[in-house]
């Protein structure tokens, strides 16, 4: 998307001039953007982050390393699962 002044002019937005300057921010982890295959870059492992409020304890963050998921088809399924002591 190209973003124009009613003059005729550019407007460089922060994402044009990131790609224009190479910005590590950006490109690291955009597969898309460094042309690296999705199928490769899903099977890389990573980090997840998530928040639960729950009445009992308040707010617990949560970061955790996740993996390729297996080729079952089965995207949601139980990971962190609390036990009461």
């Amino acid at each position: 998307m190209n973003f124009h002044r009613s003059d005729g002019a550019e407007v460089i937005t922060m994402y044009r001039n990131a790609l224009k300057n190479g910005n590590k921010l950006l490109l690291v982890e955009n597969h898309v953007l460094m042309k690296e295959d999705k199928s490769h870059f899903l099977s890389k492992p990573d980090v997840a982050y998530g928040m639960r409020n729950r009445p009992s304890e308040g707010i617990l963050e949560i970061e955790f390393r996740v993996y390729e998921s297996p080729k079952d088809g089965k995207f949601c399924r139980a990971a962190v699962v609390p036990v009461n002591k």
